[in-house]
């Protein structure tokens, strides 16, 4: 086993016991943790066998196996970021609607207050 195999193992093992305690501590669903928990599995297989990536690029009718984990690796990373963008934009809507709300509630407020009549 080469040294890079060997340390990208230790990584990958951190990695997947991190994933574990998130999941213990109820800090992600059980989707989540499946998927992620299947592909670094997956990233492990490759990280033993390299030769599966070559296996199945061939398959698949790419010439190298590195060059269908960097294309998987750059449509995965797409993904997130595409993901992660539509979240962004949905938290910035919900925060102008909760911004209006509060901004409303304020102002009912002090109209109340300045509409009351004094008690004196």
């Amino acid at each position: 086993m080469l040294l890079f195999q060997v340390i990208a193992l230790i990584f990958l093992l951190f990695v997947i016991a991190r994933l574990i305690i998130k999941f213990s501590r109820k800090q992600l669903s059980i989707k989540i943790f499946i998927f992620w928990f299947v592909f670094w599995l997956f990233v492990g297989l490759v990280i033993i066998l390299p030769s599966t990536t070559e296996y199945l690029a061939k398959l698949l009718g790419i010439g190298r196996g590195v060059d269908l984990a960097l294309y998987i690796s750059t449509i995965i990373i797409f993904y997130l970021i595409f993901h992660f963008f539509l979240r962004q934009q949905k938290m910035e809507q919900e925060i102008t609607k909760l911004t209006r709300r509060l901004a409303l509630n304020e102002f009912n407020k002090k109209k109340a207050s300045i509409d009351a009549p004094d008690k004196k």
